[in-house]
């Protein structure tokens, strides 16, 4: 999974990744100005950070 999550990455700006880490993290998301949230982002992004999480931590990611 390491390949492709640098892969990831190294295709995402500083402040896409730094929003990634701050979700994996549990920090609080804030908005820019202007933008609306998705109607059903933050259920789209929990599904992702459960899949994301553990790569993002050191964990196996294999469940």
């Amino acid at each position: 999974h390491l390949p492709l999550l640098r892969r990831v990455f190294s295709h995402l700006d500083s402040m896409e990744r730094r929003r990634l880490i701050e979700a994996v993290l549990g920090r609080a998301a804030r908005l820019p100005a202007g933008l609306t949230p998705t109607p059903d982002g933050g259920e789209a992004w929990r599904r992702h950070l459960e899949r994301l999480g553990p790569l993002l931590t050191g964990g196996s990611g294999n469940g």
